[in-house]
């Protein structure tokens, strides 16, 4: 397994992030990124470390991305995670988040919770006091070294015969997405289970206490029940790959999808999912599947820990009920989607 690790650290760091950088890194044998040359290669493990400016940016590090995006790059068998400082309390999740999405989308693989991110006097890690007896800044070197060590050790996953559970929640007469997924769905090799997430009583989370939701967790519900629990998180258990079907809904995830990523938690309590793959399929009406494609990134990856295959999502446009079928080339694009999925099959 190739342990090649290139870090990349921002222009103009701040002392303590740079304090951390060299501890985390002090037992680890790396290699710089060189800014005038950097084109990603495949068989790497990327570290990004950044340090953002008053308007939540890192110029310099999105510049190096556009270059390899305009090269046409296209990674394999390379990993990343990401640290982001910010000086406030905004924009280290949504940097973050666009980092990830951009990298995964020329090929690069991210292990669940691949970001660790330190706000403004490090508040976000207040919670994280319950469980580890330590100054917040201790927590965030804690957490950055925890970060780098499952960077090096991560390693793509290879199913025999995976289960793979899709979840839905349009008509299959009318909607786009679903009529676009079929085409994928002949492609795919594996145990396939399409779950139709139906109206009846789809709860959103109602934000129980940690203890009310772990002591559900560990008995395979929920306090608020319902379909959720009963059928929907136990086929999530099972799953080896989850793939989202989701129509572009005012540049979001559907309100019932949502709720099942939100009630998620309860078995978020009880498992972790980093062994578990997802994957997106996305049909707007006109802009926007990048928005729901971050959306689905940022709640079942970074927040949830599932794993980002390289490529996750696929996005297509398309108003009128049965355009879709329409798309020059649609059908070949489906298939090779399907061939991305199929190559963590055995």
């Amino acid at each position: 397994m190739n342990k090649r690790l290139l870090v990349y650290k921002s222009l103009n760091i701040s002392q303590e992030l740079n304090a951390v950088a060299k501890k985390i890194l002090s037992n680890v044998e790396y290699e710089k990124l060189n800014y005038n040359d950097f084109i990603l290669q495949d068989n790497t493990r990327y570290l990004f470390i950044v340090e953002l400016n008053s308007i939540g940016m890192d110029y310099r590090v999105m510049e190096m991305i556009e270059k390899n995006i305009k090269k046409l790059v296209k990674l394999e068998n390379s990993y990343g995670a990401v640290i982001v400082r910010s000086s406030n309390e905004q924009f280290t999740k949504s940097f973050g988040q666009k980092l990830i999405y951009h990298l995964n989308s020329i090929g690069m693989e991210f292990m669940g919770h691949p970001l660790v991110e330190a706000v403004e006097d490090y508040k976000n890690f207040r919670t994280w006091k319950k469980t580890l007896n330590m100054e917040l800044d201790q927590i965030f070197l804690h957490k950055c070294k925890e970060l780098v060590g499952r960077l090096m050790e991560y390693k793509s996953l290879g199913f025999e015969n995976p289960n793979i559970l899709v979840l839905h929640a349009g008509n299959p007469e009318m909607s786009n997405t679903i009529m676009f997924f079929d085409m994928i769905k002949k492609h795919i090799h594996g145990n396939v289970r399409v779950l139709h997430v139906e109206n009846g009583n789809i709860v959103d989370c109602k934000g129980c206490s940690f203890k009310t939701c772990l002591y559900y967790g560990e008995k395979n519900s929920c306090f608020y029940g319902g379909a959720i629990t009963e059928e929907v998180l136990p086929a999530i258990e099972k799953a080896d790959i989850v793939i989202w079907l989701c129509p572009n809904y005012n540049d979001s995830v559907s309100a019932k999808l949502m709720a099942v990523i939100n009630r998620m938690t309860v078995l978020y309590r009880k498992m972790s999912f980093h062994e578990k793959y997802i994957y997106g399929v996305i049909v707007s009406g006109s802009s926007g599947g990048d928005s729901v494609s971050s959306q689905l990134l940022n709640s079942l990856c970074i927040n949830k820990g599932f794993r980002l295959p390289a490529n996750f999502s696929i996005s297509q446009i398309s108003y009128e009920r049965g355009e879709v079928l329409k798309i020059p080339g649609i059908r070949c694009l489906g298939k090779k989607f399907a061939g991305r999925i199929n190559n963590i099959i055995k």
